[in-house]
């Protein structure tokens, strides 16, 4: 038995626009299409890619899996729909699994790759990169990732506040992702910008104070905090 190829496409931030040319081509060809969805009329990346889908042709799979914190839930959720994707993929056409951002980068796609190659090696599987968000929130903000020989940290604001505050003393610049929980130690020295749904119709740009104050109303917004004070001392 031959199975199909599954193809995880980074859709980018937003923007329909900011698919590559082979994600474009590669969705426009295949006739099944998962998408990862917190409900089954809920998913993020379904919205971005709506343009460029074909229901009539295509048959669109959401994989809902809810928002769950506890990482061994996690994982078992996305070994039981690796199974549905694996059932899917014995018929031997190709497919894609579409993913807002990039599919590397803190994405679903990771845990249902992760769960096809444990369970399911005879399902081949590929990724296909996309526009990350922080790249995208530069980019709209006007401000940079990294100069030079500058490093660049990229941390979820969930992540413990002492981390958090280490990571801001030793890089230059941090992007957080799911910045709510972070913004009481962002450093008052440093600039900051906010992007929140990067090339969507509802897309903000803020920065400084009103930044800070807009963290918490969105889960996809991205913080670039650029500490002026710690890159004069590096």
């Amino acid at each position: 038995m031959t199975f199909g190829t599954l193809y995880g496409i980074g859709l980018g931030p937003g923007d329909p626009e900011l698919i590559t040319l082979k994600g474009l081509r590669l969705l426009q060809r295949v006739e099944r299409v998962f998408v990862a969805a917190t409900a089954p009329d809920r998913s993020y990346a379904l919205a971005i890619a709506a343009p460029h889908l074909e229901p009539g042709r295509q048959q669109i799979v959401p994989l809902v899996c809810p928002p769950l914190r506890d990482p061994a839930a996690l994982r078992a959720r996305w070994t039981e729909l690796a199974g549905d994707v694996a059932a899917l993929q014995a018929d031997g056409r190709d497919a894609v699994f579409l993913t807002e951002g990039d599919p590397s980068l803190y994405s679903t796609f990771l845990y249902l790759r992760d769960a096809l190659r444990r369970n399911h090696p005879e399902v081949p599987v590929e990724t296909v990169p996309g526009i990350s968000s922080p790249s995208a929130a530069a980019a709209l903000a006007g401000l940079p990732l990294a100069i030079g020989d500058e490093p660049l940290a990229i941390v979820p604001g969930t992540t413990a506040p002492a981390a958090i505050r280490s990571t801001f003393a030793a890089f230059p610049t941090t992007v957080l992702l799911k910045p709510a929980r972070a913004v009481q130690i962002v450093p008052p020295t440093a600039e900051v910008a906010l992007v929140r749904r990067a090339g969507r119709p509802e897309q903000r740009v803020a920065f400084g104070a009103e930044a800070l104050a807009l963290a918490g109303e969105d889960y996809f917004s991205t913080l670039i905090v650029r500490n002026a004070a710690r890159g004069d001392d590096a």
